[in-house]
């Protein structure tokens, strides 16, 4: 490709391909992150609040509290409430975790299919350069995820500060002081959910835009100049010079293999000079046989290996003609020919003889 050849044609089949081979795809990280953080805030708040949240909450004051009176304090009896708190949360947390897990895998794959890339899973030794790495972080992508970054952390920072400041102002937090427990905590979770809700929408926001980005940005990167196009082309198809060649080669071999036939012919019709078609009939067949022609040139030749090996020729312009455009070589000629071709071989066999 010439140097500063700008790249405008969209990238080809086999070069999206080859970087899917690659592990290239356009895909954003946050997206799905933001989308399971969105979905585990949901779920939550969907089962907090319920039987399931006071069963939680009875069952963890019951395992982590201590009442000296009716039971004995030891090291085992505080491990066993221990272990049956994170048994009796894990029945409500293990379910979102393994939800979580689940959107991981399905936004992934939403997002770039699901591809095995062993070349993007071997390890790249020159990302431990110092030198690349420096480079990579003041590169176009590099600003581009540090202002990202940024960005999020302006956000969720502005969401939290605005919403705990909503509440300490109207006096809400101070009022739990003197609630009860059940009151306080669901004071504390209302505003959890309402943090949890703020942020993951914003963040799932941000996400749907840094998709949008890592698509246009893999799409820039994968257009090709015209060289590159027909590079590929080339590879695909072959050189077009090559394959001429190549014909070309064919034609002359199967021209040489048609010359050949025309000493074991019968009789050329010729036109006398623009056509010249050579017919065998051998003896059983169903018709004579077209072993040879040619127009031009190609007829002078024909014409010509006719004389050095004592063929006859018969000039009959509108037969020649109609055998030339009508009848490949190696074909039997067709049954609408059959009586003028029979009087030429008649005239043939009666001045020449039958050859050998």
């Amino acid at each position: 490709m010439a140097d500063g050849e700008e790249k405008s044609f969209p990238a080809t089949p086999r070069r999206r391909q080859e970087a899917r081979k690659k592990g290239q795809v356009a895909r954003s990280a946050e997206f799905g992150a933001s989308l399971t953080l969105l979905a585990v805030v949901a779920a939550l708040h969907a089962l907090l609040p319920g039987q399931a949240g006071l069963s939680l909450l009875g069952n963890l004051h019951a395992a982590f509290g201590f009442n000296p009176h009716l039971t004995e304090f030891t090291f085992s009896t505080v491990q066993q409430w221990q272990v049956l708190g994170i048994q009796w949360g894990g029945r409500i947390l293990l379910p979102v975790a393994l939800m979580a897990v689940a959107l991981a895998l399905v936004s992934g794959i939403g997002q770039v299919g699901f591809a095995v890339t062993p070349e993007a899973l071997a390890p790249q030794w020159n990302r431990l350069n110092p030198a690349q790495g420096f480079k990579r972080l003041l590169s176009m992508r590099g600003t581009v995820e540090a202002f990202k970054g940024l960005l999020k952390m302006s956000l969720v920072g502005g969401i939290c500060y605005s919403t705990l400041k909503n509440t300490v102002e109207s006096g809400e937090l101070l009022r739990t002081m003197r609630m009860p427990l059940a009151e306080t905590v669901g004071v504390v979770g209302g505003l959890i959910w309402t943090l949890g809700l703020r942020v993951s929408i914003t963040l799932f926001l941000v996400a749907v835009a840094d998709y949008a980005y890592q698509k246009y940005e893999f799409e820039k990167s994968l257009k090709m100049s015209l060289s590159e196009i027909k590079q590929e082309n080339k590879q695909s198809d072959g050189d077009p010079q090559v394959k001429a060649r190549i014909r070309r080669m064919q034609r002359e071999m199967s021209k040489k293999r048609m010359m050949q036939n025309v000493p074991k012919a019968d009789v050329i019709i010729t036109n006398p000079t623009h056509f010249a078609v050579a017919l065998r009939y051998e003896p059983g067949g169903a018709a004579p046989k077209v072993v040879a022609k040619g127009q031009d040139e190609m007829a002078a030749k024909i014409r010509e290996v006719a004389r050095e090996h004592k063929v006859p020729l018969v000039e009959n312009v509108p037969l020649a003609r109609t055998l030339y455009r009508a009848v490949e070589i190696g074909n039997e000629i067709p049954a609408d020919l059959y009586e003028a071709v029979a009087q030429v071989l008649a005239f043939v066999y009666r001045t020449y003889g039958k050859r050998k």
